[in-house]
């Protein structure tokens, strides 16, 4: 189990770094508008963080699987309301 909270926070931690590169300007692989390529770099890169810090601290591996999680649900629900506000044009 905590091989997989380690897996899935490596994950958080590259997409966050991808999505950070794109805000910049570095990459230009990103779909979405630049300010919600900054609200994943920043959920992804803080949730990833947090959950290497929780890894090495904490034997809690149900609090380790929520944080692993979290930016993957809190990203569905950001993209689902972009979606629905931004102008398709």
């Amino acid at each position: 189990m905590k091989i997989f909270i380690w897996l899935m926070t490596a994950v958080n931690l590259y997409f966050g770094g991808n999505a950070a590169l794109n805000a910049l300007g570095i990459l230009r692989t990103s779909k979405y508008s630049k300010g919600a390529t900054i609200v994943y770099a920043i959920i992804f890169l803080a949730m990833g963080a947090f959950g290497v810090y929780t890894a090495w601290t904490s034997n809690n591996l149900k609090l380790g699987l929520w944080i692993a999680f979290g930016p993957w649900l809190l990203m569905f629900v950001v993209m689902f309301f972009t979606l629905i506000l931004s102008n398709p044009q």
